[in-house]
């Protein structure tokens, strides 16, 4: 079973019959996932706040003695990331998926993820949840009016 990461609540527009609630929350849903996908997750790959040892993402730190391989071998400190492998396989082999009632994002890696390293690539902050939920209201938004104007 996939743990939920973060909930989304859309008021249902009273507008819209239930095929026109149900497409528009699809859509809402998507979009909020794709944007996870594409932005969010870019952080976990990034030198912020976030990827930082106790930050936001809680990432654990890694050896001086990894670290100071990984940037003589590679010319990097970035976290998540040592040859691009993994970077590179969240951005190309991830799949959405949506409903009216949920979305869900698949994400492959070239290997196995020990629960650290998983637990740090499905940490997501309070603001971005925050972002995401007006993503997909403002999404829900647009696709009503497209929907009662039509």
């Amino acid at each position: 079973m996939f743990p939920e990461i973060a909930s989304l609540e859309l008021r249902h527009a009273p507008e819209l019959n239930k095929r026109q609630h149900a497409k528009a929350m699809r859509e809402a849903l998507k979009s909020a996932a794709v944007h996870h996908r594409d932005v969010t997750l870019g952080k976990h790959f990034k030198n912020v706040a976030e990827t930082a040892p106790g930050g936001a993402y809680g990432y654990s730190k890694r050896s001086e003695k990894y670290t100071a391989r990984k940037l003589k071998r590679f010319g990097h400190s970035r976290p998540n990331e040592l040859t691009g492998r993994s970077k590179r396989f969240v951005r190309n082999n991830s799949s959405v998926t949506a409903t009216q009632v949920r979305s869900r994002l698949r994400i492959r890696f070239p290997f196995p993820m020990n629960d650290q390293r998983r637990a740090e690539m499905e940490a997501i902050t309070a603001t971005e949840v925050a972002e995401s939920q007006k993503l997909a209201g403002g999404v829900y938004a647009g696709g009503a009016k497209q929907v009662v104007t039509k």
